[in-house]
């Protein structure tokens, strides 16, 4: 079996996926599976496989299952925090920056070149989360935590977003995107975008302030 990465990337001028690319295929392919059989029962052997390459050859990119987690991981981190900063640098009300917000979110997940699936830790292995990497992973997911938070918050207080606990609120609106990142791929129908733009309406009907 071939050892070029299967992917839906667009190739390198040099006529071959750029080892960038190939990373980018890796890492989706990852998270789709550590999303879907959670981070236990995908293995690097189901990577490779999915891949079309050998297993060999991941260890080009990361050393150990546990960094392919945290490469994973900082990514999904990475795409919230620049959705975030889109968000908080829109004008208007709490309420109208959490609307920025999540129709970004849908925007980077869905559109061209799409970042979904994007990994949802559902199960965190104590091993995972008690390394260095693991450690460095979860102080990034706080940080927007407390940054989701804030705006939540501030909403509140402009009137535009009713008053409630904010920890309540994201987690109330964060685990339909779960469910979301787990069976994306199942189906072909209702088309995964289609359902996150239903969600956000009623995301953003429940957070307004009557």
């Amino acid at each position: 079996m071939s050892d070029q990465i299967k992917s839906d990337t667009t190739a390198s001028p040099f006529g071959r996926p750029s080892a960038e690319q190939r990373l980018d295929a890796i890492v989706r392919v990852a998270t789709e599976l550590f999303n879907k059989r959670g981070v236990g029962g995908a293995t690097l052997d189901d990577v490779a496989s999915e891949l079309g390459i050998r297993k060999a050859s991941l260890y080009n990119y990361f050393k150990s299952k546990n960094e392919l987690l945290y490469l994973c991981h900082v990514r999904a981190l990475e795409t919230r925090s620049a959705v975030m900063d889109f968000a908080l640098a829109s004008p208007g009300s709490g309420i109208e920056k959490i609307v920025a917000y999540l129709k970004e979110f849908r925007r980077v997940l869905w559109g061209e070149p799409a970042m979904f699936p994007l990994l949802v830790l559902l199960d965190v292995p104590e091993e995972y989360r008690n390394s260095e990497a693991g450690q460095k992973a979860l102080a990034l997911a706080d940080i927007e935590l407390e940054r989701m938070r804030k705006l939540l918050k501030a909403g509140m207080q402009d009137g535009s977003i009713r008053e409630s606990d904010p920890d309540v609120l994201i987690f109330a609106f964060e685990s339909p995107f779960a469910c979301l990142s787990q069976w994306h791929g199942l189906w072909s129908h209702p088309p995964g975008d289609e359902v996150h733009k239903e969600l956000n309406e009623f995301i953003v009907n429940g957070l307004r302030a009557l």
